[in-house]
């Protein structure tokens, strides 16, 4: 189980550094739909990560690095519809 999210984080973070090369390439249309896409991807990262973090250390960064990217997540969200 602990692979397993330690893989998704991993997953996650490639993809914000993928959307984020994306942005800086081509910035002619959709910058702000992918952006949006990023910051989810950042959060979903930050979970899991800290997530993998927490089973392993069973520390509070760990803990707290997935309700601040919950948290974080839930704001972007509803302040940022798709």
């Amino acid at each position: 189980m602990n692979k397993f999210i330690k893989i998704v984080g991993i997953i996650f973070s490639l993809l914000t550094i993928a959307i984020g090369l994306s942005i800086l390439l081509f910035e002619s249309s959709g910058a702000d739909t992918r952006l949006s896409w990023m910051m989810v991807a950042l959060n979903a990262s930050l979970i899991f990560n800290g997530g993998a973090q927490y089973l392993i250390k069973q520390d509070k960064k760990g803990l707290f690095s997935v309700v601040a990217g919950t948290i974080i997540l839930l704001f972007i969200l509803i302040k940022f519809p798709f």
